[in-house]
């Protein structure tokens, strides 16, 4: 659906509407070998790595 349906939009230039940066990341994982902790405290870089190479297992 177009975004103009979206109420309380913040519009600028274009329509545009953001928050800040988020200050915590839930990176949830299919990880059936145990690779990953269950609670683990990434650097930026890291979370950066494990989302854009799709970490998971094939079940």
């Amino acid at each position: 659906y177009p975004i103009e349906h979206i109420e309380k939009i913040v519009k600028r230039v274009r329509p545009v509407s953001s928050g800040p940066a988020a200050k915590n990341v839930i990176f949830l994982s299919a990880d059936a070998f145990g690779v990953l902790p269950p609670v683990s405290i990434l650097t930026p870089e890291q979370t950066q790595y494990y989302f854009l190479s799709g970490f998971t297992a094939k079940l």
